[in-house]
């Protein structure tokens, strides 16, 4: 189990694809201690929830729209199991395979959020068109800050040794 939680921690860390080099075998114990630690630590989030509700520490959260009662059980599981998770990997993971799509990401999601709080129309144009003109206009940047850098260090320098340095003229 620890080292299920630390492989688990270190993936959390630093995110990355990983490679099927496990048997079956170990791959389904890794499966279970994962669902047994989601279920711990589930339980540990709702217990320290109803001990705060028992205490009047906070107030219940009352739902305006119940999914179960408006659209059904079978719409309700068809949401929760296929179109959240692919609805969560394409927001949240797809944009780490590139490596630009983070930046877009960022003023997007940066975007959205100016634009939950700002009420005027005519700000709105601007905030969106910033955020994605500045991501294009960033990588652009960066991959020609790249190139230099790479060009730098790889020894292909300018010959500067026919510059007359200022000691030969005195």
């Amino acid at each position: 189990m620890i080292e299920t939680l630390s492989a688990f921690w270190d993936f959390l860390k630093k995110p990355k694809l990983l490679k099927l080099s496990k048997d079956n075998k170990s791959l389904w114990r890794d499966l279970v201690w994962l669902i047994i630690l989601d279920l711990l630590f589930a339980g540990i989030i709702m217990g320290i929830y109803y001990t705060l509700l028992h205490f009047e520490i906070i107030d219940e959260y009352v739902e305006k729209f119940d999914i179960l009662k408006k659209l059904g059980l079978t719409v309700a599981l068809i949401i929760a199991c296929i179109l959240a998770p692919l609805l969560e990997e394409s927001l949240f993971r797809w944009h780490l395979r590139s490596k630009y799509l983070p930046i877009y990401f960022v003023c997007f999601t940066l975007a959205l959020i100016a634009d939950y709080f700002i009420n005027s129309p005519f700000l709105k144009w601007p905030i969106y068109t910033f955020s994605f003109s500045y991501p294009s206009l960033y990588a652009d940047i960066l991959k020609e800050w790249i190139s230099v850098k790479r060009w730098f260090f790889s020894g292909n320098r300018l010959d500067t040794s026919f510059i007359i340095q200022p000691s030969y003229l005195v």
